[in-house]
């Protein structure tokens, strides 16, 4: 094995690094490679996203994020010819996202995202404490949202469980339509705790 140390690099603005050991330089080579970013700011759409490897792009697909963030991202292949395995942690500083299955858009966001293969098959994201304010320009502007659950495996028709919280939040046109069809219980018109489980199949 070659080992990966102090590899430093500049991409969109952000400094990345690269440690870990490679067995060789073909497309399927064994490899543990750790990718490292202490303070990343990810934009709307990165230009670099074609590159990453799939699993990191499926959860991009899912959550949408960006804003401010620290990551690493592990790759791992034990054996020439064996399935990359990728499993990382993200740490949201202050942040954007909208859930596909909770399309609210929710702003400064800060909380833990980690990806990766799931026991069961497939692989798996967990949203741990994700805590951010309301669309803008509404009445939930102020208010605090909280977001924890998973999704597994991570492409679309997935089994997700999911729980959305808040201890005053007024049913906008925005939150209502995010919502399941019929979650319990709804906050009142005027405002209210708002407690919804998306949870299928």
């Amino acid at each position: 094995f070659s080992g990966v140390r102090g590899i430093r690099g500049n991409l969109e603005n952000n400094r990345f690094q690269i440690r870990g050991e490679m067995g060789g330089y073909s497309f399927d080579a064994p490899i543990s490679v750790s990718l490292i970013g202490s303070d990343v700011v990810l934009p709307t759409l990165p230009r670099y996203l074609g590159a990453i490897p799939s699993a990191a792009r499926k959860v991009y697909d899912r959550l949408r994020p960006e804003g401010r963030a620290r990551f690493a991202v592990d790759l791992s292949r034990p054996a020439a010819g064996a399935k990359l395995s990728v499993q990382g942690k993200v740490e949201v500083l202050d942040g954007r996202f909208q859930f596909d299955e909770f399309p609210y858009p929710l702003r400064q966001v800060t909380g833990t995202i980690s990806f990766g293969p799931d026991p069961e098959g497939g692989d798996r994201v967990v949203m741990i404490g994700l805590r951010g304010y309301g669309a803008e320009g509404t009445l939930n502007a102020n208010k605090v949202v909280t977001v924890d659950g998973w999704i597994s495996p991570i492409d679309r028709g997935s089994a997700v469980q999911v729980r959305v919280r808040s201890e005053d939040a007024h049913l906008d046109p925005y939150l209502r339509a995010a919502l399941p069809s019929d979650p319990r219980p709804l906050p009142p018109a005027p405002g209210g705790a708002l407690a919804a489980r998306l949870a299928y199949p």
